[in-house]
């Protein structure tokens, strides 16, 4: 082994803690990374390569009713390479175990299709036979929330019969693959199921024979979807189309797209903070390192070696602190990227979604983390390497003491003597102080983001469902109903109060620019759906105008006093203009609102409905909702509470994995900045330490100016830390909000506080544990010791 290896070797043990601290920062840089890309890289090739297997739709369509004739066509439009027309309805089930209402979509399938789109992958059992009756296959998110089995009944509501349906599979689908209620954000398995029946039996409860209200196609390579979808709309505007999407605004779709952007910008922002506190760190401890090793550098140019060579030694060093990192940091990211797809296993339902460990990710973290390593030692290398053998055996020069600002302008009075050694130490090194208040103010800001989830999340849904929704149940139709039906639901027991509604699906446009939503007919005296502005204090409906959401408004650029153009996507697709009345803040949701009344005088029609909002009283709600199924014309009931349930369920999962691993990292970057930065001033001020003993201070008085010294950082860099942690908040939610909802910048005084309580604790445990050298300290051989 060579000498330079040797002492290589001998630099690392001597530094092994300070090394480490190092090592572990860049091992969550790293981590963070690895984790995040891995799974984003994991999901991404699952969804491609499922949709391809699967034949996953290009463009979806629904309408009221049309003849199969009208299947040539859309065959005949060019871009299009297949068409499959189908039945799509939802229905209530009824089952004898679970007293909440329970809906399900069912999908019109023809069994025997060998290449249909949208295929689906069958768990268990079979596909429905065409030759037998009441057959059904079952999505698997519902089949395990009840355990279905092939050959288990299913008590259904078609069209307002009562079926008993027999499950023959349990399958999953492309279409599917995040199962989301209509109107929802969170996947309720427990409540809400995928059904698929043969074609024909579906239609014949409906009244669907030889004709279909739902359609998927397939793109031909190099078609234009946009133009495509106008086609589509136009073929199927006389049937009461009720606009085409692309597979980017289909549900499951886009919000499997919308996790992985947030997967990508996590990925990149958070490793980057951890990257340059390492590189910061790795300055400080080697600048240090090579101010103690002149007399070493000297002797090994004086025996010859190259300055080129010299600095190669140190960049090892380097070298070895990043590579024990990265591997701690690759295994660290590996573990927790498993734990991240098992836990995206419980949210998408792909056939097999598998945890893919991508070399290259590994390759690009290690190289990266490198590079901001190396970048940030240039300086003390370029040190180590210009001085002479004859500068070098000199020793350094001593630092230039003088009255510090506070004593200049008369403040040092008041200040002990010991506060003021503490106050001339840090103005003497002021790049060094601020350096670390910056890595204490990055941590800082990390768990401000890791955990103002919970806060915005608590707020949104307060306002959401206790400000905003304030009824019990909503019920929908099977179709349009008359006024008079809200009559009947209000003579339901239990039922207390009922608020009919409309709601519209629209295409609003202005110039050129368009947004497909839904138009809400609201009474003019609503008051279980109620309108906020952004003071949350109530909005009456207008009695003329449209009132838009926030993001439909900035989607059209249009605000209050502007016109739209709103076409109506189904029945005769009636195009109207509309003055904007209002614009109000929602956080769910991108619908439009007007008065009910109004919305049927656009279009010189009598007030109709969908849906009602319903107050149920709490002790009658099973009573309730059993006579509600029971209605003809009622398509399903849902319960608010339920909706509440599953959101905080679900959201609260993710939020708590993600709020552990932001502390657990943000913790290893505090200790990591404070550690370094104690050792370092316990090793450069060993000799005064040692000297203030020696002319009678007792251990405690020197341990606090030690840790008055430490603890000034702490103190700089947690204030603006938590100013920074919440402009990430506001850049993290604007960069990942969906389209679908938008969370609010909430951070709580809870927030803040735990967030520099974590800091604190994690500070005071690593200076305490270099505050304990200070009590071994051999006064004697320090001060023997020559600089």
């Amino acid at each position: 082994m060579k000498a330079l290896d040797r002492k290589l070797l001998r630099d690392a043990w001597r530094l092994r803690a300070q090394a480490l601290s190092i090592a572990l920062v860049c091992a969550c840089g790293i981590g963070i990374f690895v984790s995040m890309m891995t799974t984003y890289a994991s999901l991404l090739g699952t969804q491609r390569e499922y949709y391809e297997e699967s034949r996953f739709s290009d463009v979806f369509a629904s309408l009221i009713r049309a003849p199969l004739a009208v299947e040539a066509r859309l065959r005949a439009i060019p871009g299009v390479s297949e068409v499959e027309p189908r039945v799509v309805e939802d229905i209530t089930l009824d089952l004898a175990d679970v007293p909440e209402p329970v809906t399900a979509r069912v999908v019109g399938v023809v069994p025997g299709i060998a290449r249909s789109m949208n295929a689906l992958h069958l768990r268990n059992g079979r596909m429905v036979d065409p030759t037998s009756h009441h057959e059904v296959v079952v999505s698997e998110a519902f089949a395990r929330s009840h355990r279905l089995q092939p050959g288990d009944p299913l008590v259904a509501q078609l069209n307002g019969r009562r079926q008993t349906l027999t499950v023959v599979g349990v399958a999953l689908s492309p279409e599917y693959v995040y199962v989301l209620r209509p109107g929802e954000f969170i996947p309720d398995d427990f409540h809400y199921a995928i059904l698929w029946m043969d074609r024909r039996e579906v239609a014949a409860a409906y009244g669907l024979e030889g004709a279909f209200n739902d359609v998927v196609l397939m793109l031909a390579r190099g078609a234009r979807e946009r133009e495509t979808i106008e086609e589509v709309d136009r073929v199927l505007g006389p049937y009461g189309g009720l606009g085409a999407i692309g597979r980017d605004d289909q549900a499951s779709y886009m919000f499997i797209k919308n996790e992985l952007k947030q997967l990508e910008i996590m990925a990149t922002a958070i490793p980057a903070i951890f990257l340059c506190v390492a590189a910061f760190l790795i300055n400080v401890v080697l600048g240090r390192l090579v101010a103690t090793e002149r007399t070493h550098i000297a002797t090994l140019k004086a025996l010859g070696y190259s300055s080129a060579r010299v600095a190669l030694h140190y960049l090892e060093l380097v070298a070895t602190i990043v590579f024990v990192g990265a591997a701690s940091g690759g295994a660290l990211g590996a573990w927790l990227g498993r734990a991240m797809t098992f836990l995206y296993r419980q949210y998408f339902r792909f056939p097999v979604l598998a945890y893919r460990f991508d070399a290259w990710i590994m390759i690009v973290a290690t190289l990266v983390t490198l590079v901001a390593a190396v970048s940030g030692t240039l300086s003390a290398v370029h040190t180590a390497t210009v001085m002479s053998p004859a500068e070098a055996m000199q020793p350094p020069a001593p630092p230039t003491y003088r009255r510090t600002l506070l004593e200049r302008v008369g403040l040092g009075r008041v200040l002990s003597a010991r506060a003021r050694l503490v106050a001339r130490d840090i103005e003497r090194r002021p790049f060094r102080t601020l350096m670390s208040a910056v890595g204490i103010a990055l941590a800082c800001a990390i768990l401000v983001i890791g955990a103002f989830w919970r806060g915005a999340i608590d707020y949104a849904m307060s306002v959401q469902f206790n400000l905003t929704q304030r009824e019990d149940a909503t019920v929908t139709f099977t179709k349009e109903m008359p006024r008079a039906a809200g009559l009947e639901l209000a003579h339901v027991r239990g039922v207390s109060r009922v608020e009919p509604f409309d709601a519209l699906p629209v295409k609003l446009r202005r110039g050129h620019v368009e947004r497909r939503t839904v138009v809400l007919g609201l009474p003019s005296d609503s008051a279980l759906h109620v309108l906020l502005d952004p003071d949350l204090r109530t909005i009456a409906v207008p009695p003329r105008g449209l009132v838009l959401g926030k993001r439909v408004a900035e989607k059209l650029s249009v605000g209050v006093g502007d016109v739209v153009e709103l076409e109506e996507l189904s029945g005769k697709r009636r195009k109207r203009e509309v003055p904007v009345a209002a614009v109000v803040d929602e956080l769910f949701g991108n619908q439009a609102y007007m008065e009910l009344s109004a919305l049927a005088r656009l279009f010189g029609e009598s007030e109709t409905l969908t849906a009602a909002y319903l107050t149920i009283d709490r002790e009658r709600e099973s009573e309730a909702v059993l006579a509600l199924k029971k209605l003809p014309g009622v398509a399903g009931v849902t319960l608010k509470r339920l909706a509440i349930t599953s959101f905080r369920e679900e959201s609260a999962k993710s939020m708590l994995t993600m709020a552990v691993i932001l502390t657990v990292f943000a913790s290893v970057l505090v200790v990591g900045v404070v550690y370094n930065g104690a050792r370092i001033l316990f090793t450069e001020r060993e000799r005064e330490l040692a000297s203030l003993r020696v002319l009678g201070f007792t251990g405690g008085e020197v341990s606090a100016m030690l840790l008055g010294e430490l603890f000034v950082p702490v103190a700089i860099g947690v204030p603006p830390g938590l100013m920074l942690g919440y402009l990430g908040a506001v850049a993290l939610t604007r960069a990942m909000s969906p389209d679908a909802f938008s969370l609010p910048v909430v951070v709580t005084s809870a927030t803040y506080s735990s967030s520099a309580i974590v800091v604190l604790v994690a500070a005071l445990a690593s200076a305490l544990a270099v505050r304990s050298r200070l009590d071994r300290l051999d006064l004697v051989g320090v001060l023997k010791t020559r600089d």
